[in-house]
């Protein structure tokens, strides 16, 4: 069974960037780490490029290796393509561990994507990655967007009737 990042997570950032990953997503960075057997805090690949406009992603060190094998395979005429995913992907991540008490310390460069000094950042589990919101954009953005998507649907809709096997 694959495990998933579930849910939806607030956490608070102080001033000095410290910020709690959540227990459950901890578990599954470090069961997504090869190196897990030697170490016994999860870390995990923060990418922060250009194609995410206000918020980050967050993946396992595997799942993310997965990303970099799938840009490494792309055939010979799409060199600029595999560039340009290099640089989304590669060049604009970062290696983030947590301590023995499941705390980061988030780069000011992320805080600055984030629109965040110090406060709350929302975490929402995306089965393979989880993304990281300020807040108050993520209500009036993502919800929104959800909501105008849903009422667009009608009153019958059942999302569960977009997946094949449902």
């Amino acid at each position: 069974m694959v495990q998933a990042f579930e849910g939806e997570h607030l956490q608070k950032v102080d001033k000095k960037g410290r910020m709690s990953i959540p227990a459950d997503f901890r578990r599954i960075l470090l069961a997504g780490d090869p190196e897990s057997a030697s170490r016994q805090n999860p870390r995990m690949k923060i990418v922060y490029g250009q194609h995410l406009k206000r918020h980050v992603q967050v993946y396992t060190m595997d799942e993310h290796q997965r990303i970099v094998d799938d840009i490494y395979a792309m055939p010979r005429e799409k060199a600029l393509d595999q560039k340009r995913m290099a640089h989304l992907y590669v060049t604009q991540s970062q290696t983030l561990e947590a301590d023995k008490d499941g705390r980061v310390i988030l780069p000011k460069s992320i805080r600055e994507k984030l629109e965040i000094e110090e406060g709350d950042v929302y975490f929402r589990g995306l089965i393979s990655n989880f993304e990281m919101w300020n807040d108050d954009i993520f209500k009036s953005t993502v919800n929104a967007d959800i909501d105008d998507w849903l009422g667009d649907m009608g009153d019958d809709f059942d999302p569960l009737s977009l997946l094949g096997g449902v």
